[in-house]
């Protein structure tokens, strides 16, 4: 038992070095969506945060739903690095890495794409890398400017509710329709007489 001791001593305080360092590192991120860079949101995170975590963080931060297919790229989107959220079945998933095993510099971009139908595409820029008095556990968002577009009704798989409303119309319209040929039906009886 004294053995084990040992051999866990020896490796215990380089590991837990090594863990008080990525837990104190603190990466301020820049997300702005692709198509309205108006709208943005500075997220702080720690090194040891998955990529899975910054995704929820941001996905909450826009009002959107996590558990659409999503993921990250550290180049040009599809022809990089990819990694898928959990509700994907591709590996490597955003819960394998985390922002410190990504090895960013200042000024690093990555893409991160929401929702493979909608396509929603935001451009993640690290602002800063520093370290934290204390470790940041949970991604935090600590500015946000502009509303994020709404994308389809994800609660209905998928599934628009404005087209049951376009629906109505265009059955509507198809009683209007009906109406007007009674009455060119009507207007025909009347020449009739």
């Amino acid at each position: 038992m004294s053995e084990k001791r040992k051999e866990s001593g020896k490796d215990a305080p380089a590991t837990s070095k090594k863990q008080k360092e990525e837990d104190k590192s603190l990466y301020v991120l820049h997300v702005s969506l692709a198509k309205s860079p108006e709208v943005w949101r500075q997220i702080e995170v720690g090194g040891k945060t998955s990529l899975e975590k910054i995704h929820v963080a941001i996905a909450n931060s826009y009002g959107y739903l996590p558990q659409l297919p999503c993921a990250f790229f550290t180049g040009e989107p599809w022809n990089s690095d990819t990694y898928y959220s959990s509700s994907c079945d591709k590996k490597p998933t955003m819960s394998d890495i985390s922002l410190a095993d990504l090895k960013l510099k200042e000024g690093d971009v990555l893409t991160y794409l929401y929702d493979f139908g909608a396509e929603v595409s935001s451009e993640v820029k690290v602002e800063k890398i520093t370290t934290s008095s204390t470790s940041v556990e949970e991604p935090r968002v600590v500015k946000s400017e502009g509303d994020a577009p709404q994308v389809a009704d994800e609660a209905d798989d998928y599934e628009d509710p404005e087209d049951d409303d376009e629906d109505d119309k265009e059955d509507g319209d198809e009683d209007e329709d009906d109406s007007e040929d009674g009455d060119d039906k009507h207007d025909g009886d009347d020449d009739d007489e």
